[in-house]
């Protein structure tokens, strides 16, 4: 199956890549070791201030970056758990975006920061402006037919599971959001692919990134209609 390499407009609203890790680097050491390896290409320093109370008592918050370092293009979250990357404004398209993600990677292995890594994920959310029915933008709408009743569709969500692969699916009617200062209002795709089993920090990584890409590249593209595709630019 040939998959697109753009669409156009493209309804990218998230995507995020997400490694999370164990350490044994003391939390203090991190920001001053990161931030030296990468001040010259990401310049820009913020913090994410969660309070520590917080993160101890909710276990959701262990994977929660604290700092994160940007530039026009990208930006790479981090705590001493886990690390992200994100597009700012728009998508760069994935073969500007991976050697992004590759370089901060090996910057964080070859710091010795991540000893394994525990859980690999990519992450594209998709809202298709102004396409408010999910019916017109893929092909089956999942139903259960109840006599006597008119379903109207709202929100599916299930898990997919293709080798050592899962992908957690929700499609949602009618989402609203603002993405770069920009009211967004549609159909909703989100696709979070990931790989659950420890691993060494290595090159394996980067293969498992790309698989990742790649699988849920696939399922969302063989969701879509001709029909609705026909109605934007595709590019290959």
């Amino acid at each position: 199956m040939k998959l697109p390499k753009e669409i156009v407009p493209n309804p990218l609203v998230t995507s995020t890549v997400e490694v999370r890790f164990y350490s044994d680097l003391e939390k203090s050491k991190l920001l001053p070791l990161v931030y030296k390896r990468f001040q010259n290409e990401l310049p820009n320093l913020n913090e994410n201030i969660i309070p520590k109370q917080i993160k101890e008592l909710d276990p959701q918050f262990k994977y929660s970056p604290d700092f994160v370092l940007s530039n026009n293009d990208f930006s790479l979250s981090f705590g001493i758990n886990v690390i992200s990357f994100e597009n700012v404004a728009d998508y760069k398209l994935w073969n500007n975006y991976f050697p992004f993600i590759v370089n901060g990677l090996k910057g964080f292995f070859e710091l010795g920061i991540i000893k394994s890594v525990e859980r690999i994920g990519v992450r594209y959310a998709s809202v298709f402006n102004h396409a408010e029915k999910m019916a017109g933008v893929i092909t089956y709408i999942p139903s259960i037919p109840i006599d006597n009743y008119k379903q109207n569709f709202g929100l599916f969500r299930c898990d997919l599971v293709k080798e050592e692969i899962n992908l957690h699916l929700q499609i949602t009617d009618n989402v609203k959001i603002i993405k770069n200062n920009k009211f967004i209002s549609g159909s909703c795709i989100d696709i979070d692919a990931f790989y659950t089993k420890k691993i060494d920090p290595n090159d394996a990584v980067f293969s498992l990134i790309e698989k990742l890409h790649d699988q849920e590249k696939e399922v969302f593209f063989s969701l879509l209609k001709k029909s609705f595709l026909e109605t934007l630019t595709v590019k290959y």
